[in-house]
């Protein structure tokens, strides 16, 4: 793999974590209070969390399988795919928003009205589209295209409609906040829509007849590792929002917009061998797929080494970018850190056991780490606040890691970890 398209990858995720970070110090320091960013930033997790149920492993599928198709030249299965994935997104999306608005209706009714309910839920709609079309592209070879779409383009776009809604209205309430992420992923939606037949156009007058229970039946283990990881990195946000003051969840979701600055390295880069791997691994390359993981933890350990340090050392001063009151949550940031570094550390782990066939065991550990961090958050939140949020979710990210490097090495003989950097002894 060639160096530019790392350092084109590491650009475009750079932007991305700025945009996202910038869009977010926008809505703290000048749209939001301090509680209302707490109620968004709430929303935002459990809306998160609704979308990748609702596209039902999908999105992991579709990278998989249109890969593999593209790579192949098949452009008939290969639209196949993306039309029936895409009406089982879209189906999924409308029937997800009834038990979305019950949730909130239930979770927080003092603070739920009708235009929130409804902008929500039309909401979910338009970020379960946005994010299969974003797996279309990945699937595509066009990886740095999806993650500019999904995570530059749409934070600008977001940054510029709540920009005139606060230009227009003066001081911003939630509704209109989650209106401009509607907004934002539906910009995002069609202008993939539009480069998927530039990129790959479709055959002229096909159309799949593809069943739905088939595809409903293949991604299910995809489900459950696609919904249990943004689980695992939003439920400690939803859990706090429940159990604790809107005010420590927006403390704590600044800890964690900023987090992302750790991992840039780790993302961007491995969004790159993500359709690399279906196919080294179907080709039964095996000496190619450790030869692609070492050459990305080179990169992973190059640029992840300074934010790291930077967030330790900086932190608070990072955190009080969003306003003076959230400085003091520099403790929770230090927290979430560890966790993330162990993430860095054992290598893409989770994206070799879905390009492997490895998805079930990693679903079941993902599932596991879940678990973990409910009941963690459960026994600390009440009595710590966002600092037991923070060792919940580090606690768990470090089990759910260390346990799939373990799945990696045991089942696929592949070392994933940063340690596969080291010089090996000759036999």
């Amino acid at each position: 793999m060639k160096t530019e398209r790392y350092l084109q990858a590491l650009l475009v995720k750079g932007g991305s974590v700025a945009a996202l970070y910038l869009s977010q110090v926008f809505l703290a320091r000048s749209a939001l209070t301090l509680d209302e960013f707490g109620r968004f930033s709430y929303l935002v997790s459990v809306l998160n969390i609704a979308s990748f149920i609702c596209l039902w492993g999908v999105d992991k599928y579709l990278v998989r399988e249109v890969a593999v198709h593209h790579d192949a030249g098949e452009s008939a299965p290969a639209w196949a795919e993306i039309r029936r994935a895409g009406r089982v997104a879209t189906l999924n999306a409308i029937l997800g928003t009834v038990p979305l608005v019950l949730y909130l209706e239930w979770a927080r009714p003092e603070q739920m009205d009708r235009g929130l309910l409804l902008v929500a839920a039309l909401a979910l709609v338009v970020i379960v589209l946005a994010r299969s079309s974003a797996a279309t592209m990945r699937g595509f070879h066009r990886v740095v295209s999806a993650e500019a779409a999904l995570n530059l383009v749409r934070p600008l776009v977001l940054i510029a409609s709540i920009a005139a809604a606060w230009a227009w209205r003066g001081k911003l309430e939630a509704p209109w906040l989650v209106a401009g992420m509607a907004v934002s992923f539906l910009v995002v939606d069609l202008a993939l829509r539009g480069a998927h037949r530039r990129v790959f156009p479709p055959p002229a007058g096909a159309r799949d007849r593809l069943p739905l229970g088939k595809l409903y039946r293949d991604c299910a283990p995809y489900l459950l590792i696609g919904v249990g990881l943004p689980l695992l990195s939003n439920l400690d946000v939803v859990l706090l929002g429940n159990l604790g003051e809107d005010q420590d969840v927006a403390r704590y979701a600044a800890c964690a917009r900023v987090i992302n600055l750790a991992i840039v390295g780790l993302v961007s880069v491995n969004l790159l061998i993500a359709p690399k791997l279906p196919v080294l691994y179907q080709q039964g390359k095996h000496a190619e797929m450790q030869a692609l993981l070492r050459r990305n933890n080179v990169v992973v350990a190059l640029v992840s080494l300074l934010p790291a340090l930077a967030l330790l050392f900086f932190g608070g001063w990072i955190l009080a970018s969003f306003g003076e009151e959230y400085g003091s949550a520099s403790d929770v940031l230090h927290i979430l850190l560890i966790g993330q570094m162990i993430n860095v550390c054992v290598g893409p782990v989770n994206l070799i056991c879905m390009m492997a066939h490895r998805q079930r065991a990693a679903s079941r550990l993902v599932l596991v780490a879940c678990a973990i961090e409910a009941a963690l958050c459960y026994f600390l939140i009440p009595s710590h606040g966002a600092m037991g949020a923070a060792w919940a979710n580090a606690g768990a990210l470090g089990f759910l890691n260390i346990s799939l490097a373990v799945v990696v090495a045991v089942e696929l003989k592949l070392d994933p970890t940063l340690l596969n950097l080291l010089p090996r002894r000759q036999a």
